[in-house]
């Protein structure tokens, strides 16, 4: 019975994808991300309607109170407008920045769980996503090569100020071969060691 909002921030919007939407959809840029954040809406705060980018999940499976605010394959666009309008007017708009993602979270206060799916970057809407949320849940595949992003992203976020740090819930082990109705042996090593990296 709770509320639940689905907040796509990736570029290659692999959520929006999944809960139903087409893709020329998708690509679409009004009413999706990428309009939401865009660099002339951080003062304009009091201006945007947010209830207008909430859209019901399109997959007749999805529970009723499931929506999202879609995705843009335009947002690795958006972060290069982000960026020049830092790079131009100073560090203030990046504060900007990260206050404005909070006020916009904090607008949709009637969901009970807000779920933002970001990319596996630093682009600057992703430090302020983070920065706006209070938890964070890192998906990860359990093989030697993937792993070792999990532990600098760890340590990335424990840069981030106390007052605006997120706080880690655990992970998630995403694309797992199972053998014996377990882990192949790799990913049991693999996974041990993710394990302690992320604990030191």
């Amino acid at each position: 019975g709770k509320k639940v909002l689905l907040f796509d921030i990736d570029p290659q919007c692999s959520l929006s994808l999944a809960v139903g939407f087409d893709p020329d959809v998708v690509s679409k840029t009004e009413l999706t991300v990428y309009n939401l954040v865009r660099p002339s809406k951080w003062s304009n705060i009091s201006k945007t309607n947010f209830g207008n980018y909430t859209m019901n999940v399109p997959d007749p499976l999805s529970p009723d109170n499931l929506s999202i605010i879609r995705g843009s394959f335009e947002v690795e666009n958006l972060d290069m407008e982000i960026a020049m309008s830092i790079a131009k007017e100073g560090e203030r708009r990046k504060d900007e920045l990260f206050l404005y993602c909070k006020q916009m979270l904090n607008a949709y206060s009637d969901y009970d769980y807000i779920l933002v799916d970001c990319p596996p970057n630093k682009m600057f809407l992703t430090q302020a996503m983070m920065r706006a949320c209070a938890y964070y849940l890192p998906v990860t595949i359990p093989d030697a090569i993937s792993i070792y992003g999990m532990p600098r992203l760890v340590r990335w976020v424990k840069q981030i100020p106390d007052g605006d740090r997120p706080r880690l819930l655990g992970y998630v082990l995403n694309a797992l071969n199972r053998a014996g109705g377990g882990m192949v042996n790799s990913q049991q090593q693999s996974s041990a060691a993710l394990g302690t990296s992320i604990a030191r």
